[in-house]
């Protein structure tokens, strides 16, 4: 049993709830569907990268510099 309590667990990107939502846990999502999501959490990847970054003080011509350094 895991010491979280319900209020510390992390929240799912709205992409995982909507292809949870619309195809059961054995049932898999069509290839397209499947690449929209991907591409759906890659995007808010993204955005919790950099906003990490900014949480740590760095400035965006900085954060610029690491995200296209790390997509390399």
């Amino acid at each position: 049993m895991s010491s979280r309590s319900a209020k510390e667990r992390p929240v799912p990107s709205k992409a995982l709830l909507q292809v949870r939502g619309k195809h059961p846990e054995g049932d898999p999502a069509d290839p397209g569907r499947r690449l929209e999501a991907a591409f759906a959490l890659s995007r808010d990847l993204a955005r919790l990268f950099r906003a990490g970054l900014r949480a740590q003080g760095f400035s965006e011509a900085e954060i610029e510099a690491l995200y296209r350094r790390g997509r390399r």
